[in-house]
Formats: C-alpha cells, structure tokens, sequence
C-alpha cells in the first residue's frame, strides 16, 4: 500500500493521490488498524503500515472485517422479500455471480493486491 516503496505510508498521500477526502479516509485508516489490518505510526516520519501478516488477509476476509458478514446476503435488487423460497427475478444469476465473485476475492491476498500497484507503477500503468 506504500505510494512510493516504503513500507510507511500517510493518509494524506493516499487521499491526494486518490482525489478523495481526508477526513473519511482518516476514519477507514483508523478502523483498518482498530481491526488488526494497518498499524498506526506516532510522531515524527510515522503514518500507517501494513499489521504482521495483514499481507496474507484475503480480501474477502477484509471486506467482511469491515462490512460485516452479511454484506453480499442481500438481494440485489433490493428487494427486502427476495430469498431461496421467494427469489426475484435474477436471484438465481445473482446467486450463481455471488459464489464466484466469493471464490475470487476469497484467492486475492492483500500483498497481491500491493504486488499488482507495484507492478503497474514500475510499467507506467499508473497516472
């Protein structure tokens, strides 16, 4: 997740380069590292770094540490009735695109994900 190499990043850099808010941003990093995923740097040169072995998290199992386990249970549709026993219209599409979407963000780790910035910022892939 570092910007420029370094394993410490800040929160600044991540929002400019992202062209997102501050503050928000702030807010997810200091869940990220409530959570065990980011550990926060105090003082001078510090910010955020990836926790010991946040790098082999799936992510999968991060987008449920933070959203919660039933984020990808609901119809989506939004229809608060649709269930196995009284599907909508594209339940069973959706149903079929969920467990393979699951299985695909499930074999994604964290460093994978780093490894793949990485990789496209050495080949100019990047802006």
């Amino acid at each position: 997740m570092a910007t420029s190499g370094k394993k410490i990043f800040l929160a600044r850099d991540i929002c400019k380069r992202l062209r997102i808010p501050e503050f928000y941003t702030r807010k997810g990093l200091q869940v990220l590292s409530r959570l065990g995923i980011l550990k926060s740097i105090k003082g001078p040169g510090g910010g955020y770094e990836l926790a010991g072995g946040a790098g082999k998290l799936s992510v999968l199992r991060i987008i449920y540490t933070v959203d919660g386990k039933n984020t990808f249970n609901h119809c989506v549709m939004g229809l608060p009735r649709c269930n196995e026993k009284n599907p909508c219209a594209i339940h069973e599409i959706w149903a079929h695109s969920k467990k393979k979407l699951l299985n695909d963000l499930n074999s994604v780790l964290l460093r994978d994900l780093a490894d793949r910035g990485v990789r496209q910022k050495i080949y100019g892939l990047t802006k």
